[in-house]
């Protein structure tokens, strides 16, 4: 899991581990930094119903 500024590094990182094909999960950059809760918390509830759906394998 990274922001979508890092997308490319981990890319990179994960190639370089032997993991080429393993799926990121992007979140939109910046994070959190000076954003209202809000948009926070909407960011991070997209994040977890991607994460679910790479760990289970659902679409």
């Amino acid at each position: 899991m990274t922001t979508t500024s890092f997308n490319g590094l981990a890319k990179i990182e994960a190639t370089a581990l032997g993991l080429p094909e393993i799926q990121i999960c992007a979140v939109p950059h910046p994070l959190g930094a000076g954003l209202p809760e809000d948009q926070v918390r909407a960011k991070a509830e997209a994040a977890v119903a991607t994460l679910v759906k790479l760990i289970t394998g659902q679409e």
